[in-house]
């Protein structure tokens, strides 16, 4: 239930009035998201190296 709210929030038509909060919503919970990754990343070192690698050769 308490996922199920924020999501049709976030991926059903909203009104107007609600864009920003909803934009606010989506920037948080991605910021969220994002901070997950990174720590998953320190965890794993080996995994932290591929995600280096990969981006000294995209450079």
């Amino acid at each position: 239930m308490v996922v199920h709210h924020p999501s049709s929030f976030i991926f059903h038509t909203c009104p107007v009035d609600k864009l920003l909060l909803r934009n606010r919503l989506v920037r948080s919970l991605l910021r969220d998201y994002a901070g997950k990754q990174h720590e998953a990343c320190d965890g794993n070192s080996s995994l932290q190296a591929e995600v280096n690698k990969s981006k000294d050769a995209g450079a």
